[in-house]
């Protein structure tokens, strides 16, 4: 999932983590890739070691569908919304996001307790 990823904004990966899905771009931003399942019954973040899916409740119409995603990414990696950029996949279910002025380490160590849970 992670291929192709690196190409949007930032540079390309300069680093990757136990997570498939998670990249540190060259310019120092962590980038995830995330697949999307829009207008579910419920909101989840799901994490393995592979993936990183989110479910959303919104709608895939007018952006309420990334919406969701940037706020249930926010609150599951314990970041700020506004720290959350959608730099590609804006129309598709493959998206990819950057993680402004946040450290490598920190998201590793919540994915790894959501991967657990």
């Amino acid at each position: 999932m992670s291929a192709g990823a690196g190409a949007a904004g930032g540079g390309g990966p300069a680093a990757a983590t136990e997570f498939a899905f998670v990249t540190l771009t060259k310019s120092g931003v962590v980038q995830l890739a995330v697949d999307v399942r829009p207008g579910a019954a419920s909101n989840e973040v799901c994490v393995s070691h592979e993936a990183l899916l989110v479910r959303t409740s919104e709608p895939p119409r007018d952006g309420a569908a990334n919406e969701g995603v940037i706020k249930q990414i926010a609150h599951a990696l314990r970041v700020p919304k506004s720290a959350c950029a959608l730099v590609a996949g804006s129309k598709g279910r493959h998206k990819v996001l950057q993680l402004k002025d946040t450290r490598m380490e920190d998201v590793v160590a919540v994915l790894r307790s959501l991967a657990s849970a």
